[in-house]
């Protein structure tokens, strides 16, 4: 098979002076910021326009059909790249972290985005990022000295047609996955808020519980953070349900002069801090740890009165609820406290009951997280088929591949 430089047939970062020839000052362009720019998708669409005098000396020009790649940290890296579509008076303008590649007559877009998309690219380009931390990039002699297999237009356009098909069989198998996700995880809420209308009387978790936080051990000490044999958790070590392995550690001795205690197995653990996802997340506690102030440890006074399962499943379907209570909309930097926690209301059913709840919920969850491995295994599978079709696609050993998934 013939191979080129991709920098033979390829013209790198088009001129500006193309559309200051072409187009007016005032006539609208598309205007396409890095957020603009997606990872998975082929198609490159600008989500506004601006008058080409308000861009043109600032950021970066493109035109119709060609290939857009991020060259910045994380953003390479995360395979931020797509093929400019639909542009205002087929003219575009964007970050200036852009590199622009136009094909030339002997090579498709589309057979040079796909090459690009192959897992070398990208980690051999990740080894030679050079600048400082936070704003590496990729050198641009880095890309024009890639060596690209060079089939016939013919061929090209077969390899293309293959894989537009198999991904876009890929992509409806993902969709599938996760609206499955999505619809068991909503009968999971529903069965839950089924159950618990069962009780009438509600107490606050101040009145039936203990609630205890953890101090501030230094990261800096072996002891502290290293050495230890107890868990140290902290916000970013809870996740709906679970509590994974976690980096520190802490000594008996170090947790004596840190102002901490070992939490009771069994507690319901909240986080109470963090922007993203993790502010309100909820987990059982089934080993034996202890946490910084980022936590809070919740206990039943009289295991005979509320259940800990009981109290776990309440508030774990409660996310959004304790995500709200701080009074923002969840996004802001503000966190939860025991004051507010202390306030919370949940039902109190008869133990009996409880018992009955909680074993239902249990199934329920199980099978939930049975089927949410299955769809990680088979989520994981696509993604290998996507990285095996396109090794194959570009193969020296072979003029066209076999799809077989």
């Amino acid at each position: 098979m013939k191979f080129a430089l991709l920098r033979d047939v390829c013209f790198f970062n088009p001129p500006k002076s193309e559309v200051r020839e072409n187009l007016e000052a005032d006539a609208l362009v598309s205007f396409m910021p890095m957020q603009d720019l997606g990872i998975e998708s082929i198609n490159a669409e600008a989500g506004s326009s601006k008058p080409l005098s308000e861009v043109v000396k600032a950021y970066t020009y493109f035109a119709e059909n060609d290939i857009l790649i991020a060259k910045i940290t994380p953003c390479f890296e995360n395979g931020k790249m797509g093929i400019a579509r639909n542009l205002v008076n087929g003219v575009g303008f964007g970050s200036s972290e852009y590199f622009v590649l136009r094909p030339a007559d002997n090579v498709l877009s589309e057979y040079i985005y796909y090459f690009l998309r192959q897992d070398f690219v990208i980690e051999n380009g990740r080894g030679i990022m050079t600048g400082a931390v936070g704003h590496r990039r990729v050198p641009a002699d880095y890309l024009e000295n890639l060596q690209i297999p060079l089939p016939t237009i013919e061929k090209q356009r077969e390899i293309i047609e293959k894989l537009q098909s198999a991904f876009t069989e890929l992509d409806l198998l993902q969709e599938n996955f996760l609206n499955l996700r999505n619809k068991y995880d909503e009968l999971l809420q529903s069965f839950q808020f089924n159950s618990y209308q069962r009780s009438e009387t509600r107490v606050k978790i101040g009145a039936v519980c203990k609630l205890m936080t953890g101090g501030t051990p230094s990261r800096t000490r072996d002891d502290f953070f290293r050495n230890g044999t107890v868990k140290w958790l902290v916000s970013g070590d809870i996740h709906q349900g679970e509590i994974f392995d976690c980096e520190g550690r802490i000594t008996t001795e170090a947790m004596r002069s840190s102002n901490t205690k070992i939490l009771p197995i069994n507690s319901v653990m909240i986080a109470l801090n963090g922007q993203g996802k993790t502010r309100g997340t909820v987990a059982l506690l089934k080993t034996e740890a202890t946490c910084n102030q980022s936590l809070v440890s919740i206990s039943p006074i009289n295991i005979e009165e509320l259940m800990p399962e009981f109290l776990f499943y309440n508030l774990k379907m409660r996310y959004q609820e304790l995500r709200r209570m701080t009074g923002d909309d969840g996004n802001d930097r503000r966190g939860l406290n025991m004051a507010l926690i202390r306030e919370i209301e949940i039902p109190l059913p008869p133990l009996a009951n409880q018992i009955e709840i909680v074993k239902n919920l249990k199934l329920v969850d199980e099978s939930f997280q049975e089927l949410k491995t299955q769809i990680e295994l088979k989520e994981a599978k696509v993604k290998d088929l996507r990285k095996s079709l396109l090794s194959k696609s570009f193969s020296d050993t072979r003029e066209l591949f076999d799809v077989t998934y």
